[in-house]
């Protein structure tokens, strides 16, 4: 499984490390290499489907992740202090 941190300036995929710009600029080359080797634009066009629905699928699970993580963490707050109160 690929760790993806994103820090302030930086995205760390993995062991490899870039900034906004070279993150952005990454993507661009790779999507002008692909569409210099997918002569039918209607191929090209059910790929780039392809590409964006699997973008946001990724995000809807990362999403949830993040969501129900909130929850847990709420709810291990009400536990702790539920105890907390319980003990005095």
């Amino acid at each position: 499984m690929v760790a993806y941190y994103v820090y302030p300036t930086y995205y760390i995929i993995g062991d490899i490390h870039m900034n906004s710009l070279e993150l952005t600029t990454s993507i661009t080359a790779l999507a002008n290499v692909i569409a210099t080797k997918v002569d039918d634009d209607g191929a090209l066009n059910l790929l780039g489907a392809v590409l964006t629905q699997l973008g946001d699928t990724v995000t809807t699970i990362a999403t949830q992740r993040d969501f129900l993580q909130a929850i847990e963490s709420k709810n291990k707050e009400k536990s702790a202090d539920t105890n907390d109160n319980t003990a005095t």
